[in-house]
């Protein structure tokens, strides 16, 4: 079963009169035939849109015959990103984002004139892991890439440490001593939660083994919210 992978980003500033002028543009440049870029809207809410993203990709492709000639074919791909656009944070949510999605961020920012910053945020791995926890999806973490790990000024590395029960502590007694950073985990929910593993990075994307319910993720976006509205507010302070 195919895995269920997103990417969020922030908008500075937003509100609601420039999330609806985004969504005019996205509901004024529908794909069509003729078309090399547009959108395909799937649902439309008071507070959110999803939508795909679709780009037509035309190439030459020059095949050389046998006999030394040269023949051109014209070729046609599309690029497609799934993608959610809300007034509440995350205010932009990518669905199993492929490894080049600028065009579609600087496309949103271009309809407002570039006035907002989209971007992506960075929080602690592990205070993430406690905000997941406190709103009651409970479970362990089970794997854990450090990367880097500093064990002096001429010595760095990487570190992935995986068990079976939580292994938090055991990450922090072994690498006592240095500077580290959680790139990613790995959480196993509890058996009452009905939910796949689900591996989060520190700037946002979440990838759950298998396809879960929209609430599932919303609520872990949720929990990494909060915890850069609690590292702004400190920045202010």
């Amino acid at each position: 079963m195919k895995q269920l992978k997103t990417q969020c980003f922030l908008c500075s500033p937003y509100d609601r009169k420039i999330h609806s002028k985004i969504e005019n543009e996205i509901l004024r440049n529908e794909f069509t035939n003729e078309s090399t870029w547009g959108f395909r809207v799937l649902s439309k809410r008071n507070n959110y849109i999803q939508a795909v993203y679709i780009e037509k990709l035309t190439y030459l492709e020059k095949v050389i015959d046998p006999f030394g000639g040269t023949t051109e074919f014209e070729r046609v791909s599309y690029q497609q990103i799934e993608f959610q656009l809300s007034t509440f944070q995350p205010n932009v949510l990518i669905f199993q984002p492929p490894r080049n999605y600028r065009k579609l961020i600087n496309q949103l920012a271009q309809f407002v004139d570039y006035e907002i910053a989209i971007e992506t945020k960075e929080v602690k791995v592990f205070d993430w892991i406690d905000s997941i926890m406190d709103i009651g999806m409970t479970g362990v973490v089970t794997k854990v890439n450090v990367d880097p790990v500093n064990y002096d000024k001429s010595t760095v590395g990487k570190l992935i440490l995986t068990g079976h029960y939580d292994i938090r502590e055991r990450v922090y007694q072994l690498l006592a001593g240095t500077s580290f950073f959680v790139k990613n985990a790995k959480i196993t929910f509890s058996e009452n939660m009905h939910l796949p593993d689900v591996e989060i990075y520190s700037n946002g994307k979440i990838i759950f083994k298998h396809p879960v319910s929209i609430e599932s993720f919303k609520n872990l976006y949720d929990a990494f919210c909060s915890l850069i509205e609690d590292q702004n507010a400190e920045q202010i302070a």
